[in-house]
This record gives structure tokens, C-alpha cells and sequence, in this order.
């Protein structure tokens, strides 16, 4: 698994497509094994998602993704999780653990936010309970990642 996080003086930056950097942390058994700091092209319509694709990521935790930016995505079946703000770090291992916080103050993977989400189960780290089907075109395994 390869996870990239868009960063900015070295906390999750607040925009996908403008980042100035990702950290890009390769993932073996649930385990960080190293984290490459990676300087993208300039910003350009469709440009990052299709960047990172190619750069093998395969799940995105950014705090924001522009609407545009998450069809490439669902197309290239890159999972992304949107409301994840702090330290990069700590959010992959939250990830990972399967505890990852999303902030309700930006849209959550359902392209909603959690006071408007249908789901009547407790909200775990993709917005909803894993016993629900998570939605959302391209997302093999759930938009949080994990085999629901």
C-alpha cells in the first residue's frame, strides 16, 4: 500500500491540488516502512490525481479535494478520505489501526458532512460503520480503505 498525504510546514495542508508536498508513505502489514517527501508538478487541472497514480499511490488523506479531483480519482480507483487534519505521521498509523478522526467541518468520504449523512450507525474512520456498504464510484475497497 502506498498512502500520499498533502503537506504544508509539515501538518496535512488544508488543499490537495495546491500542496507544495506530499509525503508518501509505503506500507507493509499494516506497517509504515519508509516515507519518501516528494515535491509535485505545478498545478494543473487533473494534474496531481493523475500524478500520484502513476506514482503508485493508491489511498490519499488530505483535509480537502476539489470535485474534479475526486472523479479522476474514483476513475483511477485511488481511495481518498477528506477531513483529516494534524500531524501526517499519527494519521497514517490512525489509519492503519482503523481510527482515523475526520473532521466534520469539511465533507467526509461520503461527500457529505456527518450531520447530513444518512447512515444511522456509529461513524468510524471513513464517516460511516463498517457493517454499512460504503458508496462512491471506484472504491474497490471502501472509500476508508479497509475491506468492508
Amino acid at each position: 500500500m502506498k498512502i500520499a498525504i498533502p503537506v504544508e510546514e509539515g501538518m496535512i495542508s488544508s488543499h490537495f491540488g495546491h500542496t507544495k508536498e506530499f509525503y508518501i508513505y509505503d506500507v507493509e502489514d499494516k506497517k509504515i516502512v519508509r516515507r519518501v517527501n516528494d515535491i509535485p508538478p505545478e498545478h494543473k487541472p487533473g494534474v496531481i490525481p493523475r500524478y500520484l497514480y502513476l506514482l503508485g499511490v493508491d489511498t490519499i488523506l488530505a483535509t480537502k479535494i476539489g470535485d474534479s479531483a475526486k472523479r479522476i480519482l474514483d476513475t483511477l480507483k485511488v481511495n481518498y478520505i477528506v477531513g483529516v487534519k494534524g500531524e501526517p505521521t499519527d494519521n497514517v498509523e490512525a489509519f492503519l489501526s482503523g481510527y482515523l478522526e475526520v473532521s466534520d467541518e469539511v465533507s467526509s468520504c461520503c461527500g457529505h458532512k456527518d450531520d447530513d449523512c444518512d447512515h444511522d450507525e456509529g461513524h468510524t474512520c471513513c464517516g460511516h460503520s463498517h457493517e454499512d456498504e460504503c458508496h462512491g464510484t471506484g472504491r474497490q475497497k471502501g472509500c476508508c480503505g479497509h475491506n468492508h
